[in-house]
């Protein structure tokens, strides 16, 4: 549920409460630049300008995205390289990371349309800012500083989300890591009480729906559920609970449905 959260619901979240205060804290009416012009007349001045922006954004956005996607990527195996020898390693899978590379390259083309205005069309900049006021409702030149302070913070807390979690089961310990947690938590083979491999679930609207799955109860009532663990990167999901089972010495249970529900 929290990954679901933090990868669909929070971009929305967050991005409807920027708009909010871009639109009141920004409005276009204190903009410094004003113009007697409508918008019509603005829009068919700036129709060529507008056309080569939006060519731009259609191939600078995608690439931007895909060279950062890359780069997290990259940045996410030195991270974690050092976990993967003798053990299962679990993190999110590595598509995710399109999240913060498709925001940042947005920043980056915003960065990129400023100093084309700049050099493209120099006196009348002030002109196609006003312009850019009345065609949005708000002040375009405040409102993009905004942006971008708003899309570098998106994108710290989304990397520091998805760097922080992981789950490592190695030769002598396990070590967990979720979204939130500000230090990893780490058990030995032995504080595991049971493993379960569970067959079925109960939607939030009540239907019974197949949901393969494996949980770990700990000590202390500390679980590990396989649905929210990521992908097993140097194996497959069953090699690493067979691994799990034979360190920790238990049989795997196998039911329909998790006791706890």
């Amino acid at each position: 549920m929290i990954e679901t959260i933090i990868t669909t619901a929070l971009p929305i979240i967050l991005t409807s409460l920027a708009l909010y205060a871009v639109a009141k804290y920004f409005p276009a009416k204190k903009s410094r630049c004003q113009t007697t012009k409508s918008i019509k007349e603005l829009k068919k001045e700036f129709f060529k300008f507008d056309l080569l922006i939006y060519v731009l954004f259609f191939i600078i956005t995608p690439i931007t995205t895909f060279v950062l996607y890359e780069l997290f990527g990259w940045f996410s195996d030195i991270r974690f390289s050092s976990f993967q020898n003798g053990g299962f390693l679990c993190i999110p899978p590595r598509l995710i990371w399109t999240i913060p590379a498709f925001f940042l390259s947005i920043g980056i083309f915003g960065f990129v349309q400023q100093k084309l205005i700049e050099f493209i069309l120099k006196k009348r900049m002030d002109e196609y800012i006003a312009y850019a006021n009345l065609k949005f409702g708000y002040d375009a030149e405040k409102s993009n500083r905004f942006f971008y302070k708003f899309t570098l913070l998106l994108v710290g807390l989304f990397s520091l989300f998805f760097i922080n979690k992981y789950s490592y089961f190695g030769k002598d310990q396990i070590v967990v890591s979720d979204f939130f947690q500000l230090t990893k938590s780490t058990y030995k083979y032995s504080d595991i009480t049971s493993m379960k491999a569970i067959e079925k679930a109960i939607a939030p609207n009540g239907n019974i729906v197949i949901s393969k799955h494996y949980i770990i109860d700990f000590l202390e009532s500390e679980k590990w559920n396989s649905k929210y663990s990521g992908e097993v990167e140097n194996g497959t999901m069953i090699d690493m609970i067979q691994f799990i089972s034979q360190s920790a010495d238990l049989e795997l249970q196998c039911l329909e449905f998790d006791s706890a529900h």
